[in-house]
């Protein structure tokens, strides 16, 4: 399985009420992720998390149906990309004092097409 230049990132962060910390983790994925479209799915957040997330350069979707699994279900219906990377948006949770220390990926999945059949 091989990604070439032109292959689609997309990183994943689910989120509610994250205003606290979720310029940061979106402002190291841009980092660390140049090529990767960065997409914030806010799951009803009652404070800053969808304006802090815009302007970091997020692209900001919403999911008005509470709970993380309906989140994730909308993130892999709605977005077409080559690889995708989900991410734990909290960043109370990345490591420190690392050389990739500004992130943690959760799960990293390929599309389809980079599957091989028998």
């Amino acid at each position: 399985m091989e990604l070439s230049n032109n292959s689609k990132i997309a990183v994943l962060i689910p989120c509610y009420n994250e205003e606290k910390t979720i310029a940061k983790v979106v402002s190291d994925y841009k980092k660390a992720l140049p090529q990767a479209d960065i997409y914030v799915f806010d799951n009803n957040s009652s404070d800053r998390t969808v304006e802090i997330a815009k302007e970091h350069g997020a692209i900001v979707c919403t999911e008005p149906r509470q709970g993380k699994g309906n989140v994730v279900r909308t993130m892999f219906r709605v977005i077409d990309a080559d690889c995708y990377v989900t991410t734990n948006y909290c960043e109370q949770n990345l490591p420190k004092n690392t050389d990739l220390g500004f992130f943690t990926v959760d799960r990293l999945f390929f599309s389809s097409k980079f599957a091989t059949l028998p």
